[in-house]
């Protein structure tokens, strides 16, 4: 089913059965440009071996700026929770995705259960900055606060859920510094973070099957980096788990 909101945005919903339990909410990258297909079905299709529901939320058909895109988020929350089954939302974001998820955690932490953020877009310095995925979300015509309201790293908070962090040590597109920033942060503010980091990968990488695979020799590619889905393992054991 599908969840409309009042723009051109919406939220597709997978329900695993009939029951009620916790529901993934993905988000997926594209530099707040589009939604990765990517980072959207094949993700739900390989958490779902979980027990939970599914939803994917396709933010960019439309494209709402800073801070009007949380409004959106506040209006889609409430309309999955007021789903008859759905328990706690747990949200997983990748790269612009990835800091979505990252604005929901620190402004609206009481909706959350867990987080999980793969290769996110977190600082704003202009050193480690994805400036094309700020420039989408902030626009041409912004107040200069806004740039450390958006810096996720600047915004945590004491109030967060536990937090899952995953990033390649190579990744040029979004530099790895962006996680560590927001690993310590978390950090010296005392939340549970859990962290991995990957010598090789680069960025987008997705859950690492051949399916979701951009280049040409996907068994080259699968030999070389399949290691890293492992990622996926260890974030199926942080969203199952219970953190205290």
């Amino acid at each position: 089913m599908n969840i409309n909101l009042s723009s051109k945005n919406y939220c597709e919903v997978i329900f695993k059965d009939q029951k009620k339990k916790d529901l993934l909410l993905i988000l997926p990258g594209g530099g707040y440009e589009y939604t990765s297909k990517r980072e959207a079905l094949p993700v739900a299709e390989t958490f779902m071996t979980l027990d939970v529901h599914a939803a994917i939320f396709y933010y960019r058909e439309e494209k709402l700026l800073y801070p009007m895109i949380m409004d959106e988020a506040l209006e889609l929350i409430k309309k999955l929770k007021a789903l008859a089954f759905v328990n706690d939302i747990i949200v997983i974001g990748f790269s612009a995705g990835g800091h979505y998820a990252g604005l929901m955690l620190t402004q609206l932490p009481s909706y959350f259960k867990k987080g999980l953020m793969i290769y996110p877009v977190v600082s704003t310095l202009p050193k480690f900055a994805h400036k094309s995925s700020y420039e989408q979300l902030l626009g041409k015509k912004f107040d200069d606060h806004m740039i450390d309201e958006i810096s996720i790293d600047l915004q945590v908070n004491e109030k967060m859920p536990p937090i899952f962090l995953m990033h390649s040590m190579d990744d040029e597109s979004v530099p790895v510094e962006n996680s560590i920033d927001l690993m310590n942060a978390l950090k010296n503010k005392g939340c549970y973070v859990e962290s991995h980091f990957y010598p090789t990968g680069g960025h987008g990488i997705s859950v690492v099957t051949k399916e979701v695979c951009t280049q040409d020799n996907k068994d080259a590619f699968m030999k070389s980096f399949g290691y890293i889905r492992s990622w996926v393992d260890l974030a199926k054991s942080f969203i199952e788990r219970e953190i205290k």
